[in-house]
């Protein structure tokens, strides 16, 4: 849909070296690639809690660069479910969880759904690419090759 722009995110954690890495690509409504991102993260070695850290990430600069209507795509079931819904969550992210959910509620639209990691290939991309290069960077144009080759093949994923 013309206006909404769709939101791949992923996160990955080495419990060796206690280091996570954050990946995500935003594309117009005709898949082409707007944004990528990658973002180190210290001292964590659970995948959920650098998905989770991902997430609100993910709102933050979407939201800085002035998108309003959004669909998040995330190949995490479980967090997925937890962001869409509206218990409480007394686990040990479930503050990471309730501001992720209120982050939702300032767009004019926000979808979260689940994917296939075939579909997220390109968010993967840029997460492993946080865990080599230990640090954020973010792309406006001239994208790294590796995550335009993913970004091709996803977009004939259904």
């Amino acid at each position: 849909m013309e206006g909404v722009v769709k939101i791949n995110f992923d996160g990955v954690a080495c419990s060796r070296s206690s280091t996570g890495g954050n990946g995500i690509i935003i594309k117009d409504h005709f898949r082409a690639i707007l944004v990528a991102f990658h973002a180190t993260v210290k001292d964590i070695v659970d995948p959920m809690t650098v998905e989770t850290l991902a997430t609100i990430k993910r709102l933050s600069l979407t939201k800085e660069l002035g998108y309003t209507h959004i669909d998040l795509e995330e190949d995490a079931l479980e967090v997925v479910n937890l962001l869409n819904s509206d218990k409480p969550d007394s686990s040990l992210m479930g503050n990471i969880f309730d501001e992720a959910r209120a982050m939702k509620s300032k767009f004019n639209k926000c979808t979260i759904t689940h994917v296939r990691r075939e579909a997220n290939l390109a968010a993967y991309a840029m997460a492993k690419r946080a865990m080599r290069s230990q640090d954020a960077h973010l792309w406006l144009d001239s994208f790294p090759s590796d995550v335009s080759i993913c970004l091709v093949d996803c977009n004939h994923v259904i």
